[in-house]
């Protein structure tokens, strides 16, 4: 399975897991059931109006605007549902920027303006993806956006403890802990994003062991997860003071 290659707006690489095409292609196949299920609903529906208005006008009318709101089903599930559609939730993988970013509103527009020739011609999608480095199809290329595995990528969370060095009463441990970049602290940061525990764990155990040699501090009695934050909790307290 490809690796596809995500940088921050720290310019830190992580490497995640691009979905395969045939998860792409189960996932479409889910939401075209979805779309063939939803049209079975609309053709009684069209006929009960026409009868009770006894208007082909109007049964035309709102023939258009659901097929317009059916055909934009992709769009809109991706829009509100953090690049997901039914059928990519239930493969477990979703759209993301390759910046790590959700996609944006005109992102998410990019792509499904262009799936009309990606899905269509499906040929063209399919060659796309298993050739482009980070798995895209046209709309991707487009947009800036590829197509994870979820699990990998984790969720995105706030933790009040990422924000104790606001404290007033807040004692850094870890001078040292203002020699770390931008990037290196959003690293450790996302350490903490992972929600697969096994692969946090092992992320976390090489993070700690590799920031406790480049500072040269001892972790003393904490935990790699404790003293991760706690060199992160003081690298974020020097970097608001040098702000002031």
């Amino acid at each position: 399975m490809g690796q596809t290659s995500i940088i921050t707006g720290q310019h830190v690489r992580l490497e995640q897991t691009a979905a395969s095409v045939l998860q792409r292609s189960v996932a479409w196949g889910i939401d075209l059931a979805v779309l063939f299920a939803s049209q079975l609903l609309v053709w009684p529906l069209l006929l009960a109006v026409n009868t009770f208005t006894h208007s082909d006008e109007a049964t035309l009318i709102l023939a258009f605007v659901l097929e317009i709101a059916l055909s934009s089903y992709p769009l809109l599930m991706e829009v509100f549902n953090h690049g997901q559609t039914l059928g990519k939730r239930l493969l477990s993988i979703q759209v993301i920027r390759l910046d790590g970013t959700e996609p944006s509103v005109s992102d998410s527009l990019t792509r499904w303006l262009l799936l009309l020739i990606d899905f269509f011609y499906f040929i063209i999608g399919l060659v796309f993806i298993i050739f482009t480095k980070n798995s895209q199809r046209l709309g991707d290329l487009a947009a800036g956006t590829t197509v994870v595995k979820k699990h990998q990528y984790g969720e995105l969370y706030f933790d009040l403890r990422d924000y104790e060095f606001a404290s007033k009463n807040y004692h850094p441990q870890y001078k040292e802990a203002a020699r770390l970049t931008p990037g290196q602290a959003d690293l450790i940061q996302r350490s903490f994003w992972v929600d697969n525990w096994d692969l946090k764990y092992r992320l976390q155990s090489r993070l700690a062991t590799k920031t406790a040699e480049w500072l040269q501090v001892d972790m003393g009695k904490h935990s790699d997860a404790s003293f991760l934050r706690k060199v992160l909790s003081d690298y974020h307290y020097y970097e608001s003071i040098s702000a002031e």
